[in-house]
């Protein structure tokens, strides 16, 4: 009798062992996969309901062994929902590991200030994060607008400059709604959300060209100032951006005919504010656009040191102009 007892601890012994080497064999093995992969975790799905999806997509094929895992490692409640990369060097226990870490997989996405459509539609898609002309469509298509809770021909200004994190299957909807969405964040956070439509599509188009007018944040209101009075004396504002947005050709050196090509956003042959944003700017250059310096300021022109020369007097203006621009000195006049 008590021989047949140690054999069977024996028997058990081995059993164990074998059962052990097998299960830790089996938690620090590559997964099946044969190329990376993205897993999707749906929000409030329980443990059993991610384990039979992986058993479904080929991801673990021991659903007892990945089960053991679990309790042991423990962390079986509150999965982060979204996407979780599977590598073809994974195992089971990393993979568990990374699901209860809630390392899900984001796109970083940033929104640089004073980017127009064009060129966040550009970053969309060397990044791959969606389609380059969907998304252009999208920011034009007035049904699309609408659903955001906008009436404008085109969401240029309301794309606020600011980085995001999508989940790598988002679609081109769900990225231009969280830009407008933060849009609408700043507006209310600056007190202004509960003006107009009219009036913020204003301010927002002033602050796209305090945007792209500003070097450096300190000279945003009075680049704004000189909006502001140039309106009041039914001057044109004359900005090269805005000839340069009715062009399409960003970073571009103007020519005289360029100055002179009429189109809706050329402000040297065009009254008053373009129709829309040239850009996208930022929670300063909106601050800036609805508190404009105290000034007399009627022009400027950039000192070739990231800051601008301002007057009031045009006779100053040709003065720095020529100091400046032509001669191409630096330093005070």
């Amino acid at each position: 009798m008590k021989r047949f007892t140690i054999i069977f601890l024996i028997i058990i012994i081995l059993i164990l062992s074998s059962f052990t080497v097998s299960f830790y064999s089996y938690i620090n093995s590559p997964l099946p996969v044969k190329e990376d992969k993205l897993f999707k975790v749906e929000k409030n799905d329980s443990t059993s309901k991610i384990i039979d999806n992986l058993v479904k997509e080929e991801v673990i094929k021991n659903k007892i062994y990945f089960k053991i895992l679990i309790k042991i490692v423990g962390g079986d409640r509150n999965i982060l929902y979204g996407y979780y990369l599977i590598t073809k060097d994974s195992t089971p226990k990393s993979l568990w590991q990374k699901m209860i870490r809630g390392e899900v997989e984001r796109h970083k996405f940033t929104v640089p200030e004073g980017y127009n459509i064009y060129q966040i539609a550009q970053i969309i898609e060397n990044q791959k994060i969606g389609d380059k002309k969907r998304f252009l469509s999208l920011v034009k298509d007035k049904n699309f607008i609408k659903t955001l809770g906008l009436d404008v021909s085109s969401l240029e200004g309301y794309l606020h400059p600011a980085t995001y994190f999508f989940d790598p299957e988002a679609k081109e909807e769900e990225i231009i709604s969280a830009m407008v969405n933060k849009t609408f964040d700043v507006l209310k956070e600056i007190n202004i959300f509960d003006k107009s439509p009219k009036d913020i599509h204003q301010i927002l188009i002033k602050a796209s060209l305090i945007e792209k007018e500003a070097k450096v944040k300190e000279e945003m209101q009075l680049i704004s100032s000189v909006i502001e009075n140039r309106l009041k004396k039914r001057m044109r504002l004359q900005f090269d951006p805005t000839v340069q947005y009715g062009l399409k050709r960003f970073d571009y050196n103007l020519t005289k005919k360029d100055l002179m090509t009429r189109n809706p956003y050329n402000t040297y042959v065009v009254d008053g504010l373009p129709p829309t944003p040239i850009a996208n700017p930022s929670k300063s250059a909106i601050l800036a656009a609805i508190n404009p310096a105290k000034t007399d300021y009627l022009y400027f022109v950039a000192k070739n040191d990231g800051t601008h020369y301002f007057s009031s007097e045009l006779k100053k203006h040709n003065k720095a102009v020529y100091h400046y621009q032509i001669k191409g000195k630096k330093g005070e006049l």
